[in-house]
């Protein structure tokens, strides 16, 4: 008798590849909360002043937060508090759809572990309420690219792309990627530290040093880019995520540059910056958005040359 073959289901598939999307509003509004300095507007963690998450006249603030900058910082904070519920109640059924329409049970296990993730993520925001530390300020953002990037993983590993083997022609063009995307992500979390240490202690000798940051992020483009050209041979699912992190990483480099302009201004061209004007605003928060989109994609990246093979080494997916 033989065994059926595996096949992956497309439902869990579409909900696996939304939720990332999804998650992105509630880093929106983070990175919102934490441009504008809104993160202590409220002092009281999980209630928002005493009211229940959905007891909180949330709609109401929009029609004041024009005119009133305190309401403004509570349509931000409690916007970020709304949209992770939700994102929590999604994970959970990520997760049951993970254990219910794979038989992979290793594919609902990394939906538990999104699950519980989120759910450490949502305390560590809860923390740096209580506490008044911006020190878990800074972790709740780091940690927020770090679950973006398993989110994606589930994505990945529930579509049919995944079953198929990933080739690469010779053994030096493997070990070649494998070293060129595995240094590329580890630079890319000490360059994302390095950017959470601005938007958070701006005035560290090292941490809150923009020079640093610019140096560092200059030194991973070019590394980013000699990666993307040396993925571009090996053709198939590396080529393919190669190109989207050299594109990605160009993006987040343009942005970094923009950001640093509408901060401390570029007088060459006569641009004085404006703290708290609509550019800057926007500009820090969509760098640093930006900046979990290349992690993400980075992991993305890391998976597919560690799980490649020599083309005449033929690897068979099945269920475990």
């Amino acid at each position: 008798m033989t065994e059926t073959p595996y096949q992956s289901d497309s439902r869990l598939h579409w909900v696996a590849m939304f939720m990332p999307l999804f998650a992105m509003v509630t880093i929106f509004f983070g990175a919102m909360t934490t441009t504008e300095g809104a993160g202590m507007i409220f002092p009281d963690y999980p209630t928002s002043d005493g009211q229940g998450m959905f007891a909180y006249p949330f709609l109401s603030l929009i029609t004041t937060m024009w005119d009133n900058p305190k309401d403004y910082h509570r349509f931000l904070e409690h916007g970020h508090r709304l949209v992770a519920t939700a994102i929590g109640i999604y994970a959970i059924v990520l997760c049951v759809l993970g254990y219910m329409l794979d038989q992979r049970r290793w594919v609902g296990h990394l939906g538990l572990t999104i699950l519980i993730c989120i759910i450490i993520q949502g305390l560590l925001g809860g923390f740096r309420v209580l506490l008044n530390d911006l020190g878990f300020a800074m972790v709740h953002g780091l940690f927020a690219s770090f679950v973006l990037s398993l989110m994606g993983v589930m994505a990945l590993v529930t579509a049919k792309s995944w079953l198929k083997p990933v080739e690469v022609k010779t053994t030096a063009s493997l070990i070649t990627n494998r070293s060129l995307a595995t240094f590329v992500f580890a630079a890319l979390i000490f360059q994302y530290c390095l950017g959470g240490g601005i938007r958070h202690f701006p005035a560290h000798p090292i941490f809150g040093n923009p020079m640093h940051h610019l140096h560092t992020g200059l030194t991973v483009l070019v590394f980013t880019l000699l990666t993307t050209i040396s993925c571009w041979f090996a053709g198939g699912a590396i080529t393919r995520w190669g190109g989207y992190l050299g594109v990605a990483m160009s993006l987040q480099v343009l942005l970094g540059l923009a950001t640093y302009v509408t901060k401390y201004g570029y007088p060459p061209i006569g641009y004085q910056a404006v703290a708290g004007s609509y550019d800057q605003v926007f500009m820090r928060t969509f760098h640093m958005m930006s900046g979990t989109i290349v992690m993400a994609v980075a992991t993305q990246l890391l998976i597919q040359v560690w799980r490649a093979r020599k083309a005449d080494s033929q690897i068979v997916a099945q269920p475990t």
